[in-house]
């Protein structure tokens, strides 16, 4: 425990954190945008994802189908287009049912392509039900001995995206929540040290118990090692605090007409 810290309550505390729990809570404008933006980009994402995984059970079936019930025809290369690497794609017609059909795949990386430069045909398996259904007969998705580097990228690029805003609406949570529900306590200063424009603020505080608890938070304002704080934390689990007040967040005294709405 921190040599200039004695355990006491102080009968000052704020009033607002004195009103009957659930406390009323109001966020700023900012608070309120960056959790809108958060709330957006995470929906966003996991409906693109959500998408994604829909258009791949799609393939799945596709493919599964193909396999059972398609048909082979010898059908024309009409050109192939090169993109850059991963991305190139040939493009072909056949004829199915009396009609002709116009079809589309990606080429394999290596196996397949000098042949398919120097060649006119190429064997499509179709489904007779529905010839749109289509793709070469040679190779499907995913290829044979395709790396698969690129697909983890993008899943780790993926995964980023959606831990980023997560982040902060978890953060923003647990602050609401201590602001709502917490026990205000006195704590101490053990630590105030400058991060360019910010602060790493160290404290420490005892609960009702008796046991000491560590915390730590960013502020924007430096505060001298020893000096008191008000500390909020969960009873039920000490280790969830918050010093108090929280930047763009006011507890209020009393219900708040906007908070009612």
């Amino acid at each position: 425990m921190h040599k200039d810290f004695s355990f006491r309550t102080i009968p000052n505390v704020p009033p607002e954190l004195s009103t009957p729990l659930p406390r009323m809570i109001r966020a700023s404008d900012d608070r309120r945008y960056i959790t809108k933006v958060a709330s957006f980009m995470l929906g966003l994402i996991v409906i693109i994802y959500l998408c994604i995984c829909i258009n791949e059970i799609q393939q799945v079936h596709r493919r599964s189908v193909l396999r059972q019930e398609g048909a082979e025809v010898l059908g024309v290369i009409i050109e192939i287009k090169e993109l850059g690497r991963g991305a190139d794609y040939v493009c072909y017609t056949f004829t199915a049912n009396g009609k002709t059909v116009f079809g589309r795949a990606h080429l394999p990386p290596r196996k397949f392509r000098p042949i398919l430069q120097e060649s006119k045909s190429l064997a499509i398996r179709y489904l007779p039900s529905n010839p749109a259904i289509n793709h070469p007969a040679a190779w499907e998705y995913p290829y044979e001995h395709e790396p698969f580097w690129l697909e983890i990228f993008v899943l780790a690029i993926g995964a980023s995206v959606v831990f980023i805003p997560s982040c902060f609406l978890y953060k923003f949570y647990k602050e609401r929540q201590l602001l709502t529900w917490g026990k205000p306590v006195v704590g101490v200063v053990t630590k105030c040290v400058s991060e360019g424009r910010a602060f790493k603020l160290k404290y420490e505080f005892r609960t009702e118990t008796g046991t000491t608890v560590h915390g730590s938070r960013w502020t924007i304002l430096s505060q001298a090692i020893g000096e008191e704080i008000w500390i909020l934390y969960m009873p039920q689990n000490p280790s969830r605090n918050l010093s108090y007040p929280v930047p763009d967040y006011i507890v209020a005294s009393r219900p708040c007409l906007t908070d009612l709405k």
